[in-house]
């Protein structure tokens, strides 16, 4: 990163950077065989330059780009043993014939202006965006057995895609004072987003990418939609005395979005073409009251809306009916929190107790088609979520620090979500019961210039419900558990003037962590893919300052 005055009111900033991770999972057939190694290696590279403008102290104008390159090999995904979730062949693989990427190329263009009218400052900011996706997915287990029967043709099989899109936003708002009693903020917002996705399905001649000609159109898929959004919001924090504030705000949002679905091919029952369209528009608020007992404790409490939009659905083959669109869903959250630290900052505590409601709650859905699993956003009844956050710490002597912070958390429906094949009881996906962390660092001078530093965490977090998956649930007669895991991590290094050298353990203990569960019908033998934490990792690092 680079910072440099250009002249007494015009400064330029520009930073750059480059990442690769190695990959860990191994390409195997179906008998465990390993065909090839770290499929799942990633590089991310980019940039982001900036032009301050200020000619006048009460005027700035601020000029940005931002450019991100993502290309990404095969998912972070290991097959797993579809009733217990542990890992198939004893280490991290896939079932792949064709092999994935992903590759994203995002761009950002955005302008801030900021004028001093006095009795408040007018802010305008403007962003122009796009992201230009092609990938490939590997579809031979789900789909080349079909294939083969129906033409009598050996194939491998992926699905290609290119995802487009282009995104403006524009929001304006008036911020002000009256005095030491009330801050206030007023403003618009618009969005107008155009995407664009088009799909087709490859049969090849294994072992390569080679287009078997022979097959006729399996599938293919333009998806052009449009999101546009208008809303007004206002903010508002009240002082009254200096123990007591209380902030309120609103804001008035509509929506409107359209999709079309261009098909054709023999999965898909030939050509059709069809158009779904909604329009929504929703009240959010958010009341927050905050008392200041002293500088070092603090009671506060929040009441508030979110809201999130429905949308249309793209549909494949064998879509239930009323599969073509979702419903927005909405959350009212409730939280009490306290604050508080010693005086002379050796101890401190953070606790938050929450309970949210949560209306037409968005599940994700799957089915089992003749044309395999089919997924699709869709609405359950209604969810509540309870639960507990803290962290506290001490710091016993000068460099010294422990903190233990975690999270208690009892999230299930409270409505049957029949579509989703959830019902009032069921734990909400993907949310576990209770995670908990201990956190210890120490630092010391060695000489005059020359720190020393180390460090440990525990983590445990644990078991928690898959998504909701009918042919899962009719298979094993539950929804799947995803295993709770514990992962150790420890680091080590020593500070020089500007350089630090660090040595440093990610997941000491080669935790098997699982974080997600794909659909079942995916993977060969009743496999599963589970997202996973990244293995034992072991490495230095060197930052230099200047």
């Amino acid at each position: 990163m680079v910072n440099v005055p250009l002249t007494s009111n015009l400064a330029f900033r520009a930073s750059g950077s480059y990442r690769k991770d190695g990959g860990w999972i191994d390409s195997i057939g179906t008998g465990g065989s390993r065909l090839r190694d770290n499929i799942n290696s990633s590089r991310v590279y980019g940039g982001r330059a900036s032009l301050l403008f200020t000619p006048t102290p009460n005027i700035s104008l601020r000029l940005s780009a931002l450019l991100q390159n993502f290309d990404v090999g095969a998912p972070s995904l290991e097959e797993s043993d579809g009733q217990s979730l542990t890992t198939r062949f004893g280490r991290p693989t896939q079932s792949v014939f064709v092999s994935p990427y992903r590759n994203i190329r995002y761009r950002v263009y955005d302008a801030t202006a900021t004028v001093g009218l006095g009795f408040a400052t007018l802010t305008l900011a403007s962003s122009y965006s796009t992201q230009k996706q092609p990938s490939r997915t590997d579809e031979t287990s789900l789909l080349s057995g079909l294939i083969a029967g129906a033409f009598d043709t050996p194939n491998e099989l992926y699905l290609g895609q290119d995802t487009n899109v282009r995104r403006f936003t524009q929001e304006a708002r008036l911020a002000g004072s009256a005095g030491t009693i009330f801050d206030w903020t007023v403003g618009g917002y618009y969005d107008h987003e155009n995407a664009l996705i088009f799909q087709q399905y490859f049969p090849v001649v294994p072992g390569t990418l080679t287009p078997i000609t022979t097959v006729p159109l399996l599938a293919i898929a333009n998806l052009p939609s449009r999101y546009d959004e208008i809303a007004g919001f206002a903010n508002a924090t009240l002082h009254l005395g200096h123990h007591f504030d209380v902030d309120f705000g609103g804001r008035y949002s509509h929506n409107t979005q359209d999709a079309s679905e261009i098909l054709d091919g023999a999965l898909v029952g030939g050509p059709s073409n069809l158009f779904q369209g909604s329009s929504e528009g929703v009240f959010t608020y958010s009341v927050a009251p905050k008392i200041k007992f002293s500088d070092n404790a603090s009671l506060y409490g929040r009441v508030a809306k979110g809201f999130r939009p429905g949308g249309p659905n793209p549909l494949g083959p064998g879509a239930p009916a009323g599969a073509a669109t979702y419903l927005s869903d909405s959350v009212v959250s409730y939280e009490v929190g306290f604050k508080a630290q010693t005086a002379n900052k050796v101890a401190s505590i953070d606790i938050d107790v929450f309970h949210i409601d949560w209306s037409r709650i968005q599940l994700l859905t799957t089915i089992q088609t003749p044309d395999g699993p089919f997924s699709y956003n869709g609405n359950g009844g209604a969810a509540k979520s309870d639960g507990v956050e803290f962290t506290g710490t001490v710091r016993p002597t000068p460099g010294f620090e422990v903190s233990l912070n975690g999270t208690l958390t009892n999230a299930r429906l409270t409505e049957d979500a029949p579509a989703a094949g959830g019902f009032a009881g069921d734990k909400l996906p993907f949310t576990p019961h209770y995670s908990i962390s201990l956190n210890g660092d120490y630092q010391w001078a060695l000489t005059g210039n020359v720190k020393a530093f180390t460090g440990a965490s525990l983590r445990f977090l644990s078991n928690q419900s898959g998504g909701f998956d009918q042919t899962y649930s009719a298979v094993y007669g539950r929804n799947a558990v995803v295993p709770s895991y514990t992962v150790v991590d420890l680091h080590a290094g020593v500070e020089i003037a500007r350089y630090t050298v660090e040595v440093y353990a990610r997941n000491l203990n080669n935790a098997d962590g699982k974080t997600s569960v794909t659909p079942i019908g995916a993977y060969p033998n009743g496999a599963v893919a589970t997202g996973m934490i990244r293995p034992r990792t072991i490495g230095l690092s060197v930052t230099a300052g200047f």
